[in-house]
């Protein structure tokens, strides 16, 4: 039973939580933002600073290997420095998201029925 609960951290749940809103355009990242992938730091600012700056790009890449989320190169700022990769939540994502999510639920409903035993 447990291999067929989702395993995330729960900074990778606020991460594909971001993402899933972003995707469907819940707009999780600010007033101004548009359905569609994030960069890090919008997902840092989406998660309230949930996820850190110091932990976005780790997470991130654990989840792509995972096949959770994918990442698309960036384009070089007009401003010049680095290009900023942006990512994306996968089917995957979604899948295990949503059964994650299903599955913390459920555990919450058991938890509060649970007999108090005397």
């Amino acid at each position: 039973m447990l291999d067929e609960i989702p395993q995330l951290s729960s900074k990778e749940a606020i991460i594909l939580e971001c993402l899933l809103d972003a995707q469907v355009g819940i707009g999780g990242a600010g007033a101004g933002t548009t359905a569609g992938p994030l960069h890090a730091v919008d997902i840092v600012a989406a998660s309230s600073n949930r996820v850190g700056q110091g932990t976005i790009y780790v997470s991130l890449a654990r989840m792509e290997d995972k096949g959770l989320v994918t990442r698309t190169p960036g384009v070089i700022p007009s401003h010049g420095g680095l290009p900023r990769p942006l990512y994306s939540i996968t089917g995957a994502g979604v899948r295990t998201y949503r059964a994650w999510e299903a599955a913390r639920e459920a555990a919450r409903r058991a938890w509060q029925l649970k007999p108090v035993l005397s």
